[in-house]
């Protein structure tokens, strides 16, 4: 036999491999033109007996478009604003996705109410079930916007690949821990009596809920309300600083955790705090979504909410209403009163000042919200505040507070030059509010979002104003309740998108190249040895051959 066709079979047989394992190889080779995403996992935790919120994490799947009729073994990409309860279902149960990728508007864009308020219903049902698969959520923008071209152009053609180096583990003991501040300024109290100075308590709590917790700033609920009991606590400290200055009323400025954890934070500062104190309060005002205002539809005017477990006509809501509603029509704002009854022996607590009315303390919650709906008050959407309406609310609540413990009628002149209210400040904090998670017991450095400088920034700044006010007894700290455990290192994540060529292309491209190579084998050898070749290379009879 001649050494030709010896020498071709070897040549022939490694391009063959080469050929089919490159051509192949392209099917899963990521191009590295391609954009990543950053996405952040949906919220995981278990509540008593039951498994909550998505259960999976890891993920590498091709991507699908939400209008796909088969879904299995993928990834669907869908836009917030499409998905609906009955489109959850159909992803989930129908369509049995392997994978859900949602996009958020990009920071900055408008939402119609319409939109939002269904993105909120649907968030929160998310959030209140098992969810079997993983789900992310980034925010549009030009990669996104070329991850959803690329789907709609070849479904299956895109894949999604997020690997996680580290599995979702339940927080440990150290980041069960929670806390609350408080600043106290000591009234005068009633000099001719002796009587000690009764206390009103302004609150707010610190954190914040939403269907990924890296993404729950709660600029709104409740950012607005922190800034706000920030700012009042700084107003009345300069003025309770000078003797002249001082109340007959004690008050007392505290900021809670957990309050998104039926307020438990709020429950601890009741029993923990000195009853002395708790036995003077006189009332508690709580702030919760304070940086907007509803409209009243016949008087076009701003419109907040008063939220009491008393009714209407309780001697002691009225007095407090009295002073609410004479602050609020002079800044042209209206104020209605929802009275929602406490049930006592239900551990599940609507508002914050609930905590308070259970212990007898009477308490109100001022809100931009009609209801306690939780979807109102924890979503990933909560990102922003209109700055000028907190401010106008801030005056009002300082306002009326002026009016009690100083005993005016009128204390719109109080609150000028250095007592007035320090806008940089409270812009400033507003926005240090909504660039990073506080949702509990993420930490704030892996639940930091929108550019946020992470490491407990908020609360460092929460602490550190009170600690100027007040350095005694500022600070709180309690352990959470372990009937509710979250999952944490996995918020944030960064996704690969790679592009995957078809099926059908690599068939044909591997028809073609084998065709090549038997017409290469063809022209070398002649056609009967080129057969024989091929069935030896096939067979594994090549050495038999050459020793007969």
């Amino acid at each position: 036999m001649s050494p030709l066709p010896l020498l071709a079979r070897v040549p022939f047989a490694v391009c063959f491999v080469l050929a089919v394992c490159v051509s192949f190889a392209d099917t899963i080779r990521g191009d590295d033109e391609v954009p990543v995403l950053d996405v952040y996992r949906m919220l995981q935790y278990d509540h008593a007996d039951q498994q909550l919120g998505s259960r999976k994490a890891a993920l590498s799947l091709p991507a699908v478009p939400s209008t796909a009729l088969d879904a299995a073994r993928s990834v669907v990409v869908i836009e917030f604003s499409k998905l609906t309860e009955a489109k959850i279902h159909d992803i989930l149960f129908t369509k049995k996705a392997g994978g859900l990728l949602i996009i958020l508007p990009a920071p900055g864009d408008t939402v119609s109410p319409e939109v939002e308020e269904q993105w909120r219903q649907v968030e929160h049902n998310l959030m209140s079930r098992e969810i079997p698969i993983p789900v992310y959520l980034t925010f549009d923008g030009e990669n996104a916007k070329q991850l959803k071209a690329a789907v709609e152009r070849g479904a299956g053609d895109t894949q999604l690949v997020v690997n996680k180096k580290q599995d979702p583990v339940k927080a440990g003991a150290e980041l069960l821990k929670a806390h609350n501040f408080q600043a106290f300024l000591e009234g005068t109290g009633e000099a001719e009596s002796g009587e000690a100075a009764k206390i009103i308590a302004v609150v707010a709590h610190t954190d914040s809920m939403g269907l990924a917790p890296g993404l729950s700033v709660g600029a709104d609920s409740n950012g607005s309300g922190m800034a706000a009991v920030l700012q009042l606590a700084r107003m009345f400290h300069r003025l309770y600083s000078s003797s002249r200055m001082q109340g007959k009323h004690s008050m007392i400025f505290v900021l809670t955790g957990a309050g998104k954890l039926d307020f438990a934070g709020t429950k601890h500062w009741l029993s923990s705090t000195d009853p002395r104190i708790v036995d003077r309060l006189d009332f508690v005002l709580c702030l919760d979504a304070i940086g907007g205002a509803a409209v009243d539809p016949s008087t076009k005017q701003p419109l907040l909410y008063v939220h009491s477990s008393k009714p209407a006509k309780d001697a002691s809501l009225t007095r407090v209403m009295t002073v609410l509603n004479a602050s609020a029509h002079a800044q042209g704002t209206q104020l209605a009163v929802v009275h929602k009854k406490i049930n006592i022996s239900d551990p599940l607590v609507s508002w914050e000042h609930e905590q308070f009315s259970r212990r007898r303390v009477m308490a109100v919650t001022l809100s931009r919200h009609p209801t306690h709906a939780a979807h109102l008050r924890s979503s990933v959407l909560d990102t922003t505040v209109d700055k000028l309406t907190l401010r106008s609310n801030v005056q009002l609540v300082a306002n009326a507070l002026a009016r009690v413990v100083f005993e005016l009628e009128d204390p719109l002149g109080i609150f000028e030059g250095a007592y007035g209210i320090n806008v940089p400040f409270l812009e400033a904090f507003v926005d240090l509010a909504a660039s990073e998670g506080r949702m509990l017991p993420h930490p704030a450095a892996e639940s930091k979002a929108n550019g946020g400088s992470g490491g407990g920034s908020v609360l460092e700044k929460v602490e550190a104003v009170m600690k100027e006010i007040s350095a005694e007894d500022h600070k709180q700290t309690f352990t959470l309740d372990p009937a509710r455990a979250f999952y944490v290192n996995s918020n944030k994540a960064t996704m690969s998108v790679y592009t995957v060529r078809p099926l059908s292309f690599d068939l044909a491209m591997s028809v073609a190249v084998c065709a090549y190579l038997l017409f290469l084998l063809v022209m070398l050898q002649g056609t009967q040895e080129a057969m024989k070749t091929l069935s030896e290379v096939f067979k594994g009879k090549g050495k038999k051959a050459k020793r007969s």
